[in-house]
């Protein structure tokens, strides 16, 4: 289903293979479902996550396979996860993403929410987060490191911290600089069926 906002724009409404495109600007919402999608931008995912997390980029102790790039690779071509990504048109270059999981009939976990660096602080994931909050009737959870500064935006948009995380004993809580933190578990309770 999609409608004409001009001669050459056209908005859908995002879920499947369909996407939003800004009138202003050239830039797209969409989400990656299947296998084929999530190949087409799978090293783009990977570079950008190693950008925003660089203690996993040289850090064995994360890895699985003995190769964090391989690793990330796997998780994000998991076939129960969703990538919501925002991309500007013309190069076809992925700005934000993140991943998102149903974990019951009611609920979706957001994780991985990553934007390019030199993108930042531009308001490209607020446009891309508060798109997906007025698409989705889910109750949606996120966890972050308490001093995480993303934690502000998450704040920003209406998710309220619930609990401090479990210790995890297989790995440190740390947040990227080495600073101990603790992982807080923020909601976004959106309207109810």
């Amino acid at each position: 289903m999609s409608y004409k906002t001009n001669k050459n724009t056209y908005k859908n409404l995002f879920y499947e293979n369909e996407y939003y495109q800004d009138t202003e600007e050239d830039y797209q919402i969409i989400k990656l479902n299947t296998y084929e999608d999530k190949i087409q931008y799978i090293n783009q995912l990977v570079s950008i996550f190693l950008k925003c997390f660089p203690v996993i980029r040289c850090c064995k102790k994360y890895s699985i396979f003995g190769n964090p790039k391989d690793d990330i690779r796997s998780v994000f071509l998991n076939m129960n996860s969703k990538l919501i990504v925002l991309l500007e048109v013309n190069s076809n270059t992925i700005i934000s993403f993140f991943m998102t999981d149903k974990i019951n009939k009611n609920t979706t976990i957001i994780s991985n929410v990553c934007t390019n660096p030199k993108y930042n602080r531009k308001g490209f994931m607020r446009t891309l987060m508060n798109y997906y909050i007025r698409k989705t009737n889910d109750i949606l959870e996120l966890d972050v490191y308490e001093e995480n500064p993303a934690k502000n935006l998450y704040e920003s948009l209406g998710f309220k911290f619930i609990k401090y995380q479990e210790m995890n004993d297989n790995v440190n809580d740390y947040w990227e600089d080495g600073m101990y933190s603790r992982k807080c578990l923020y909601r976004y309770k959106v309207k109810s069926i």
